[in-house]
């Protein structure tokens, strides 16, 4: 990718990601920097309150599973 697009789009680092959504309604391909899991976890974890018990996932679906 010429380095003119990767700096449009943000990818300065070997490693980005790229995420690409196709739009069907104006038959568009659009291209941009997939978003930083980790940060995006680490900036979620600011908002838990830290006295919040953890939560378990296989509880969580069970619950939905069964209907509650």
């Amino acid at each position: 990718m010429p380095a003119k697009v990767r700096k449009a789009i943000g990818v300065n680092r070997a490693g980005d990601k790229l995420m690409l959504s196709y739009h069907e309604k104006s038959q568009t391909v659009e291209i941009k920097k997939a978003p930083d899991m980790l940060a995006m976890q680490a900036e979620i974890a600011k908002l838990i309150p830290k006295d919040l018990p953890p939560f378990d996932l296989n509880q969580i679906r069970r619950a939905k599973h069964e209907g509650y």
